[in-house]
């Protein structure tokens, strides 16, 4: 059976958009300030953010612990997914994630579960904290319902940034979902079917990447061996050629 590749997909897609946004720097020290893991309970998870829950987020030893496993798939999509993640953002850091701007975010499931949700996302805010020295803070955050776990880690740069700007999620914009349902009726549901579902597919938007252009729909194969991607605009909605 073929198996999400998350760890290596996550850390791949994350460092790739991360080194595109940050292309531009010079003399860039990233360094880990803080690493948070916690176990969490998919099937109440966004009831318990709904009705207030204190004791929602469990921390754990990744090291020691034994990875537990959430065997149903999760239907989420990117709004539960930005619930989730401002209410850890708000338990370990004390405030909203709304108010740092987005670096990129990441959708990831298997081609066979389209019609399921996403069952892994990741994602990436930054925030200036210093004009003067050009301090910037960043938070990533994994959340992986099929294993229970959210890791969330905080970077410290000394940089200028010069290439980021900011970016604002708005209701106004398609969401990871609807971007995959449009990049599934123009070769996507084509390419999967061809290849038997024997795929991952990514729905990432990365605004402070050099080549952003909107959502971008990577469909690739188990073997590594081809990627098909569909490019969207994330206001219209159209393909962006």
């Amino acid at each position: 059976m073929f198996k999400f590749r998350s760890a290596v997909v996550i850390v791949a897609i994350s460092a790739s958009f991360l080194l595109e946004a940050c292309g531009v720097l010079e003399n860039t020290e990233r360094k880990i300030v803080g690493e948070y893991h916690f176990a969490i309970a998919p099937d109440s998870i966004l009831q318990s953010i709904e009705d207030g829950g204190e004791e929602i987020f469990f921390p754990v030893d990744v090291d020691s612990e034994p990875v537990l496993v959430y065997t149903d798939l999760v239907q989420w999509g990117q709004s539960d997914y930005l619930q989730i993640l401002d209410s850890l953002h708000n338990f370990v850091w004390g405030d909203s994630v709304r108010d740092w701007n987005l670096n990129n975010m990441s959708f990831s499931l298997l081609c066979n579960q389209v019609d399921q949700g996403f069952q892994i996302a990741s994602f990436s805010f930054f925030q200036k904290q210093n004009t003067n020295t050009n301090s910037t803070v960043e938070h990533q955050v994994d959340i992986y319902p099929g294993k229970k776990l959210i890791n969330a880690w905080e970077f410290a740069y000394n940089s200028r940034l010069s290439g980021r700007k900011y970016f604002e999620i708005t209701k106004e914009m398609f969401t990871a979902e609807e971007a995959l349902m449009i990049a599934e009726s123009n070769g996507g549901l084509e390419y999967r079917t061809a290849a038997n579902n024997a795929c991952e597919i990514s729905v990432i938007l990365s605004p402070n990447s050099v080549n952003y252009r909107g959502w971008t729909i990577l469909y690739s194969l188990e073997t590594y061996s081809d990627t098909y991607s569909i490019t969207v605009d994330p206001y219209t909605g159209k393909l962006i050629k």
